[in-house]
């Protein structure tokens, strides 16, 4: 068995176009702290945010695909986001992205576009903002189809 120490400089990543696995679980909030203890002794925190705020403006279809997709637990799932980060003040900092993320399962498939925004920027946003509009059409020269018309609904 290793020590945590042996496994703080382990990166394990997929290979390329295997996904990786998605596990979830959900914990009392009485236990976060030690959950949170364990997890600083296990996992090396990561080097550009190491503690931050992340923030995500969810799309969906005007029929609300996406959100039935996780109601009813589809086996295939699908999101297209918006995400940036701030310190734990709440100021943005960095760069902004927009992303696309596939379940298959607990597999997890993700891509993910620098948009030519800085988070300061879109943080100051609303929903209505013309610009989100156009910001998933980003991920299809990446091969993700965006045909289904995807519009910002929740931050």
């Amino acid at each position: 068995m290793r020590s945590p120490e042996s496994a703080r400089d382990v990166e394990a990543r997929p290979t390329p176009g295997a996904g990786e696995h998605e596990l979830k679980f959900t914990l009392p909030n009485s236990r976060a702290s030690l959950a949170r203890q364990w997890l600083e002794r296990l996992c090396r925190r990561d080097p550009a945010f190491p503690a931050a705020v992340v923030w995500t403006i969810y799309y969906d279809t005007s029929g609300l695909v996406s959100l039935a997709e996780k109601i009813n637990s589809d086996y295939l799932k699908r999101k297209i986001r918006v995400r940036w980060y701030s310190d734990l003040e709440g100021r943005p900092a960095g760069p902004s992205f927009v992303e696309a993320k596939f379940r298959i399962g607990n597999r997890r498939f993700k891509v993910r576009v620098r948009l030519p925004y800085p988070a300061a920027d879109v943080s100051g946003w609303d929903l209505q903002d013309a610009r989100l509009q156009t910001l998933p059409s980003l991920l299809q020269e990446h091969g993700i189809p965006t045909r289904d018309f995807w519009q910002p609904v929740v931050l």
